[in-house]
Parts: C-alpha cells; structure tokens; sequence
C-alpha cells in the first residue's frame, strides 16, 4: 500500500494485489463487511501519515482496478473542502462551448475557468463562489453540466489535454466577441 497526498483533503492510494489478495478483496468498496477492518486500516494509515485529514466529515471513495489484478483508491474528506463549488460543463460542439462563453460572459462571470479536451469532449471547469442552480440549469442548455469534487477535478486535470489553463471564459468570449 502506498498513501500519496494530492491535496489536503484528498489522497491516492495505490494497492498492489498481494494488499487486495490479504484482505480478501477484489475491489474494497465492493464488499463493505469483509473490506470494513482493511478501510479501516487505510484511513487510521492515512490519518497518521498526513495528520488526521479525516478525523471529521464524510468520506467519498472511489476505487480503479488496475490490469496487474491491484487498483488505485481515491479518497477524498467533503467535510474540510472549501466553500466554492465547481461545475463542470461538457460537450462535443465548439459551437456550444463558445455560446456558452458568451452567455456567461454578460452576467455569471466565474472566479476562475480552465478548458480541457478529452475523448472527443470539450470540458470547461468553471470555479464559482457557491452554488447557484440558476446558473447550473443555464448551463445545461448547452451542454452536459454538473458539479464536481476535488477528487473529479484532479483526474481530469491529470489526465486530459490542457487547452486554456486560465480564464478560458473570458479569453474564449474575447475572441468569438
């Protein structure tokens, strides 16, 4: 087992399959009463490594099963996140994406915007104070909208292609303008 920080309220955990294969697991979130005391271990190991992210607050988990037959658990505490919330729009149109732009442009401008491209997809990470359902329905003409975790965010920017790595909102409307 190998505990990497990523942020300061969300960490990676690689598991080999010999960890899996001791426990009695195939995919630990898959079998909650056999893999509860090998979690257990997981976050008591994490907690002292990184003092004690998750003593409070909920804990959101996923995990990916790797082809060597072990798997990568991402664990992410929702209590200690900050107040922003972060939307995440996506589409396959360069017409809706720039459309959008322009909408919000006008009148939602957000505190922050990145665009990345990946599996044929356009997807904007837009960063706003808090929470508006206005915005988010206005965001769904478009395209497909929904907020996002850190841990989300994080995989995204590991693994899609970087288009505008700041202010893509207003750099894309100062453009198509």
């Amino acid at each position: 087992m190998h505990i990497i920080k990523i942020s300061p309220v969300s960490f990676k955990i690689v598991l080999s399959k010999e960890d899996l294969v001791r426990h009695g697991v195939d995919n630990i979130l898959n079998h909650a009463d056999i893999s509860g005391d090998f979690f257990e271990e997981i976050i008591y190991e994490t907690n002292r490594l990184y003092g004690n992210p998750f003593n409070e607050g909920a804990i959101d988990a996923e995990f990916f099963e790797s082809k060597d037959g072990g798997g990568e658990l991402f664990l992410y505490s929702s209590k200690k996140a900050g107040k922003k919330t972060t939307y995440l729009f996506r589409t396959n149109s360069s017409d809706s994406l720039v459309s959008l732009c322009l909408r919000l442009s006008g009148h939602h401008i957000p505190s922050d915007s990145r665009l990345f491209y990946d599996d044929g997809k356009y997807n904007l990470l837009l960063f706003y104070p808090k929470r508006d359902d206005l915005l988010l329905s206005c965001m769904k003409e478009y395209g497909t909208t929904f907020e996002v975790s850190r841990l989300q965010r994080w995989l995204l920017e590991e693994h899609a292609k970087v288009i505008l790595d700041k202010g893509a909102v207003e750099q894309i409307s100062k453009i198509f303008n």
